[in-house]
């Protein structure tokens, strides 16, 4: 997950497989703009559904604001993972929704390139302990059995800047020709 630096303070979704990947257009994986629901929400992109519309920190603010009716500029991360940890109902519907969708779109990803660790990074990676069991519990229902053995979802123990670390690693790679 990165930051956007737009007006939304949204974050969106990304992933690089061991080593930095990128498409024709050099573009790292945008696993955010993978359709998680085609009748969705529009997305910043254009198309609906992705998951960045549906799961992203803003999209998280939002509903929970309009279940609890707390002003969204109060609802910062520690605030939100403090409803998390006190247990209220609404604050844990909303990010168990989300979390289920992030996991699904992540499964989708395992499934495909069996990965060991998936590191979950940017500021959802902060919403606590519940946000995180929630996402822990979609490979259990999603992922191939066999890859969901060995596979460990895990925050980010490097911060907000794992994004630009790995782009970093990229150009090592890149230039070293490693």
């Amino acid at each position: 997950m990165q930051s956007s630096s737009d007006e939304t303070d949204q974050w969106r979704y990304s992933a690089a497989i061991a080593s930095l990947q990128t498409g024709e257009s050099r573009i790292v994986d945008e696993i955010g703009h993978s359709i998680f629901d085609p009748r969705g929400a529009r997305c910043s992109c254009g198309r609906r559904g992705c998951l960045e519309a549906i799961a992203s920190l803003d999209i998280i603010r939002r509903a929970i604001s309009r279940s609890t009716h707390r002003p969204l500029s109060r609802l910062t991360v520690p605030v939100i993972a403090r409803m998390l940890d006190e247990g209220n109902r609404s604050a844990r519907a909303v990010a168990r929704n989300a979390a289920r969708a992030v996991g699904l779109v992540v499964a989708n990803l395992v499934d495909v390139v069996n990965p060991s660790h998936v590191v979950i990074s940017g500021e959802t990676a902060r919403l606590g302990p519940f946000f995180q069991q929630a996402l822990d519990e979609a490979p259990t229902e999603f992922v191939i059995p066999i890859f969901r053995e060995k596979l460990r979802l895990a925050p980010t123990r490097w911060g907000d800047d794992v994004a630009l670390l790995g782009a970093a690693v990229g150009v090592f790679q890149t230039v070293l020709d490693l």
